[in-house]
């Protein structure tokens, strides 16, 4: 029971890292994007509609470099996080050891690479 609950709190957590990184780095990509592209859209006269299509079609191309990158560092700062809590320590003074600990994170990496693998 204790190791259900510690691989679904561990996996929201890398999820929501994960999420937080995402929207962050597409955000910076896709406004440079168009900082580039700003002479184009204002002389094209494009509506807000289209500007949104530009950016969904756009944005696959970044997912499929940024997805690993972004998958990294959630599990990078989650155990970094739990190191300096000293969760970890707690983990495995309460005989958790980290075998126990690695099937959600591997669930997620598993995860994450069926999704870069569609794209």
């Amino acid at each position: 029971m204790l190791l259900k609950l510690l691989h679904r709190k561990m996996f929201i957590e890398i999820f929501q890292i994960f999420l937080l990184c995402l929207a962050v780095f597409i955000s910076l990509i896709l406004l440079g994007k168009l900082i580039q592209m700003g002479k184009v859209l204002v002389s094209l006269d494009l509506s807000l509609v289209d500007l949104g299509y530009l950016i969904i079609y756009l944005t696959p191309f970044f997912l499929f470099v940024l997805i690993p990158v972004c998958s990294m560092l959630a599990l990078f700062l989650t155990f970094q996080r739990m190191s300096t809590d000293q969760e970890l320590i707690a983990l495995r003074s309460g005989g958790i050891s980290l075998k126990n600990i690695l099937p959600s994170p591997l669930m997620f990496l598993l995860g994450i690479s069926a999704i870069n693998f569609f794209i």
